[in-house]
């Protein structure tokens, strides 16, 4: 492979340019498309974009860990049910599980806010999003929405089984 002259700055005699390797020459950055890169900023050097968005990611955490929430209160209301009834048993369920699932829900969401400390963009918004979808769901979801459906459909809420 022939070496080229190192340049000077000056154009070479006879006013013709060297010939080109198709790549950017030491310490310049290479002509950018026009496009913005994906995400809407360029990636940190060595990396690449990310595959999934802060709302992918965001929508797969809130959706399992409000899964287990749900689990844990409606078997305790199942059981309440069977015990005292639907009128009492909900009320009592939820008496019963509130303590352990507000508990679990502003741990998990402080762990989740701590993402808000570091520099990255996408864990900040990661971080601040989960942190309050949690918070939303330890309250109102389960402190009231579910055990609101769970008496509104009485003896529906368990079809197709039976309590």
């Amino acid at each position: 492979m022939p070496t080229q002259p190192p340049t000077t700055g000056k154009p070479p005699i006879g006013g013709q340019q060297p010939p080109t390797t198709g790549k950017p020459p030491t310490g310049q950055q290479p002509p950018t498309t026009g496009k913005p890169p994906i995400g809407g900023k360029p990636p940190v050097t060595g990396q690449q974009p990310p595959a999934f968005t802060p709302e992918q990611h965001t929508f797969i955490f809130l959706v399992a860990l409000g899964a287990d929430y749900t689990i844990f209160l409606m078997s305790r209301v199942r059981e309440e049910v069977k015990r005292l009834g639907i009128e009492k048993g909900v009320p009592h369920a939820v008496a019963r599980t509130g303590g352990v699932i507000t508990s679990a829900g502003l741990i998990l969401a402080g762990t989740f806010a701590v993402l808000t400390t570091l520099p990255l963009n996408i864990l900040y918004q990661l971080g601040a999003c989960v942190a309050v979808g949690i918070l939303l769901d330890t309250f109102i979801v389960r402190g009231l929405l579910v055990p609101g459906l769970v008496l509104m459909l009485g003896k529906w809420n368990w079809w197709p089984g039976r309590l």
